[in-house]
C-alpha cells in the first residue's frame, strides 16, 4: 500500500509541474505580445523618420510546396526572397537592421535607402516605414530627410 501512496504523491507532483510550465509559458507567450504591441503602439504615435542606406543585398530562389518524395507529381512553386542589411544614424550613432521580404524589394540594391521609424529615446526600436499595402518602400541612392517626426506627415 505504501508503493501505490508513494506512486500517487510522485504523479501529483509531476502534474503540478508540468502546470507550472505551462503557466509561465503561456504567461512569458502574452508578456511578449504585449510588448510588441506597446511598441507598436509607440511606433505610430511617437516615432520619428530617418534615411536608412542598404548594407548588404542577396536573394535567393525558395522552394513552396512538396516537391519531392511521393508528392513529386504536386505542384511546386518557387518564390525570390530577398535579405537585406540597413543603417542608419540618430545622433552620431550607427545603428543597424536587417529583413528578410518577398515582393518590390527584393530588386533593391547595395547604397538605396530605405525609411526607418525609430523611438526617440530608445533609437534600437525600429521598424521600416511601408506604404498603403504594406510593402517597404526604397529608392535609389541615399535621400535622407533625418530627424523627420512622423507626425508632421
Amino acid at each position: 500500500p505504501s508503493f501505490f501512496i508513494q506512486r500517487h504523491a510522485d504523479m501529483k507532483t509531476r502534474t503540478k509541474k508540468i502546470w507550472t510550465i505551462i503557466v509561465c509559458a503561456v504567461a512569458l507567450l502574452g508578456w511578449g505580445v504585449l510588448h510588441l504591441a506597446n511598441n507598436s503602439r509607440r511606433l505610430a504615435s511617437e516615432g520619428v523618420e530617418t534615411g536608412a542606406v542598404l548594407t548588404s543585398s542577396f536573394t535567393r530562389r525558395v522552394q513552396h510546396g512538396p516537391g519531392a518524395g511521393r508528392h513529386r507529381n504536386r505542384a511546386t512553386r518557387y518564390e525570390e526572397v530577398g535579405y537585406f542589411s540597413y543603417s542608419y544614424r540618430v545622433g552620431g550613432k550607427l545603428y543597424e537592421g536587417e529583413i528578410r521580404r518577398t515582393g518590390p524589394l527584393v530588386r533593391a540594391r547595395v547604397g538605396d535607402s530605405v525609411r526607418v521609424c525609430y523611438l526617440p529615446d530608445a533609437p534600437a526600436r525600429h521598424t521600416l516605414v511601408r506604404d498603403g499595402e504594406g510593402n517597404v518602400c526604397f529608392s535609389r541612392g541615399l535621400r535622407s530627410r533625418q530627424g523627420q517626426s512622423r507626425r508632421s506627415e
